[in-house]
C-alpha cells in the first residue's frame, strides 16, 4: 500500500468523530438536563458573538432619502428620454 500521498491523521478529529457516532447510537431521547445544557451552550455561543454597530435613526433616514432621491432621478431621466424620443 502506497502511503506517500496520505494526509496526516488528526487523532483528535478521529476521537471527536467516534464520540459523535457513539452519541448518535445511544438512546435518542434527551433528558431535561441534556436539553438545558444544549440550550445553555447555544446561548453562550450566541452571546459570545459581538453584533455590528447599528445605525442611528438620522443616518438611516439620510441613507434611505439618498437612495430614494437616486431612484426618483433615474425614473425621471428615463421618462424624459422616453418622451423626447416619441414622434409628435
Amino acid at each position: 500500500m502506497d502511503t506517500s500521498n496520505a494526509l496526516p491523521l488528526d487523532l483528535t478529529a478521529v476521537q471527536a468523530d467516534d464520540e459523535l457516532l457513539d452519541a448518535l447510537g445511544t438512546d435518542p431521547t434527551p433528558t431535561d438536563q441534556d436539553v438545558g445544557r444544549a440550550l445553555a451552550a447555544w446561548r453562550h455561543d450566541v452571546d459570545a458573538e459581538s453584533l455590528p454597530a447599528l445605525l442611528d435613526v438620522d443616518t438611516a433616514l439620510a441613507l434611505v432619502g439618498a437612495r430614494r432621491h437616486s431612484l426618483v432621478s433615474r425614473v425621471v431621466l428615463w421618462f424624459r428620454r422616453l418622451v423626447s424620443d416619441r414622434p409628435v
